[in-house]
């Protein structure tokens, strides 16, 4: 009966025991997780590097190059413009000096057939062609018209002034007799000629004076011609042939 009772009191002793341990055991644990919830809530403490107080490192190389290259593409655009302003400076006198060579060139008699075509509204070539198909009184009518239109434009023009002969063709106006034979008359007025002293050869030079006042007078002739080109381009412009008609 006392073996009995011992044996049941065993898996009692067992378990009571086995309880105490499992319990020491989940104190433990509990112990553990609390010490570690309380390192990790704690914070770490974080490494702060300073900054630099030091301003950056500039490139001095590519700013001086940067500002080479701004210097030349000013210089480029700087270049241009004076390359077009010549450009229009060189147009502009290239017109002025072409009318002014125009103005100042010795105006010609038009032909007929010229004269015509300048009224008509075609080429100048075909109406040239036209006009000498026409029956002859109506060409004299033409060329009478041509000349009146003629003597009208030449009075819009100053004659130019002339130096005059000077030397041997002096001599030869001076001293020319007509009626002789053109040949004969030349060569004898050339033996003469070389048969004067130097001396007496100078009365026939221009003398400085007359070659001054010959140079102010082509000046101004010069200065007027434009004036009176232009006035005579109008005058040919407003022209209208039924006036002479």
């Amino acid at each position: 009966m006392l073996r009995s009772f011992v044996t049941s009191i065993n898996p009692i002793g067992y378990n009571a025991v086995s309880l105490v341990s499992m319990r020491a055991l989940a104190t433990k644990v509990a112990t553990t997780t609390t010490k570690k919830s309380t390192t990790k809530a704690s914070p770490k403490t974080k490494k702060t590097t300073k900054k630099s107080t030091k301003p950056p490192k500039v490139d001095t190389k590519a700013i001086r190059l940067q500002k080479k290259i701004n210097e030349a593409k000013s210089a480029k655009k700087n270049l241009q413009q004076q390359i077009k302003d010549i450009s229009t400076q060189h147009k502009t006198l290239s017109k002025q000096r072409k009318f002014e060579e125009k103005a100042r060139s010795k105006i010609h008699k038009l032909a007929p057939g010229n004269f015509y075509s300048m009224f008509q509204k075609k080429r100048a070539g075909d109406s040239v062609a036209e006009f000498y198909q026409f029956p002859e009184e109506e060409k004299a009518k033409w060329i009478a018209a041509r000349d009146a239109y003629w003597e009208k434009a030449k009075s819009y023009f100053t004659p130019k002034p002339k130096l005059g002969a000077n030397g041997f063709a002096k001599y030869v106006q001076e001293n020319y007799i007509r009626g002789d034979s053109l040949t004969e008359t030349m060569k004898k007025l050339a033996d003469e000629w070389n048969a004067l002293s130097e001396t007496e050869k100078q009365q026939y030079q221009i003398s400085k004076e007359d070659k001054e006042k010959y140079k102010k007078a082509l000046e101004k002739w010069k200065e007027l011609r434009l004036k009176e080109y232009s006035d005579y381009l109008k005058f040919k412009e407003n022209y209208k042939v039924e006036d002479d008609f």
